[in-house]
């Protein structure tokens, strides 16, 4: 069986009540792709919800003190989830 190859555009990351430049949020948002591809090389996605519809995650909150690498970890995972990606 042949593998899937995803593609998967990140228009728009909202990163509310934090205080984060341009800079950082484009760095962060790589961060975010990266972590994406590593989350779903682990847990694919089901053939099912595979296309081209927006997705939508879930707010995501984090308390106390979090590395930007953290962060977009939660995030990937979020989307992942959202993308209904499935242990295998």
């Amino acid at each position: 069986m042949s593998s899937l190859r995803y593609v998967i555009d990140i228009d728009r990351l909202i990163l509310t009540d934090m205080d984060i430049s341009p800079e950082r949020a484009a760095l962060l948002r790589s961060q975010v792709e990266m972590a994406l591809q590593r989350q779903l090389a682990q847990t694919p996605l089901s053939r099912e919800n595979i296309g081209n519809a927006p997705i939508r995650v879930p707010p995501i909150s984090v308390a106390g003190a979090i590395s930007d690498r953290q962060l977009a970890s939660h995030i990937a995972q979020g989307i992942a989830r959202s993308m209904g990606a499935r242990r295998t």
